[in-house]
């Protein structure tokens, strides 16, 4: 008989630099976790993303803000893992450290945007990661997978082709190895436009994309503020 997919234990993990963490990143973590019925999302910060720079505020500044945002979120979690490891954040690394601290038959997704996944072949030992999770594309509503794979290199194609899941219900039959598009309308809130308004003067109190102690945080410490 097949293991139905109710009885996996199922855990999210959703990355991001957070710099600084908004409205946006928590409701979509929160309806990655209710959609997919997930025991625990934890939003993971990055120390140091390869692909995007150096973030704009020290690595405990941001965990401090991504914990007061949490605190007002009960169904989300923070992993600092990576904020604890040197140089630069391979999520490779994250999963394989994750797997061994959990059960090997446990389900564990991943959570990405779709620009992460059209660059998924530039990520370090990137075809491992479905050695190690599922990934979970979180995608706006009416986006066509066959437009976005024009851009894709022949091998990532392939790798996706044979993986994807249209269905909930197999992907979380499985502990790893398949991935599958999950609408989420996504809010016009960006971290980048956040810093802007800052460096520009507006105070964080007034930036409604903000958790409210997150603004408070900000304002306290005087962070983003132009030199």
């Amino acid at each position: 008989m097949a293991t139905s997919a109710t009885k996996l234990s199922a855990y999210g993990l959703f990355g991001g630099s957070f710099d600084p963490v908004h409205r946006g990143h928590i409701y979509l973590a929160e309806k990655a976790q209710q959609s997919l019925g997930l025991q625990d999302m934890a939003l993971l910060p990055a120390a140091q993303q390869p692909l995007k720079g150096s973030a704009n505020v020290s690595a405990q500044q941001r965990l401090a803000m991504l914990s007061l945002a949490v605190a007002e979120a009960p169904s989300l979690s923070v992993d600092a893992r990576e904020l604890r490891r040197s140089g630069p954040s391979y999520t490779v690394d994250t999963l394989l450290e994750w797997r061994l601290e959990h059960d090997e038959k446990a389900c564990l997704c991943f959570c990405m945007g779709l620009d992460s996944l059209m660059q998924l072949h530039r990520w370090h030992r990137w075809e491992q990661l479905f050695e190690l999770a599922n990934l979970i594309v979180l995608a706006r509503p009416g986006w066509s997978w066959a437009e976005g794979t024009k851009t894709q290199p022949p091998q990532l194609q392939a790798e996706l082709n044979a993986r994807q899941c249209f269905d909930i219900a197999p992907l979380l039959a499985a502990p790893k190895g398949r991935w599958m598009l999950l609408e989420a309308p996504l809010m016009d809130i960006s971290s980048t436009k956040i810093r802007q308004q800052l460096a520009a003067g507006v105070p964080a109190s007034q930036l409604s994309e903000l958790p409210q102690s997150v603004a408070n945080y900000i304002e306290e410490h005087s962070l983003y503020c132009a030199n």
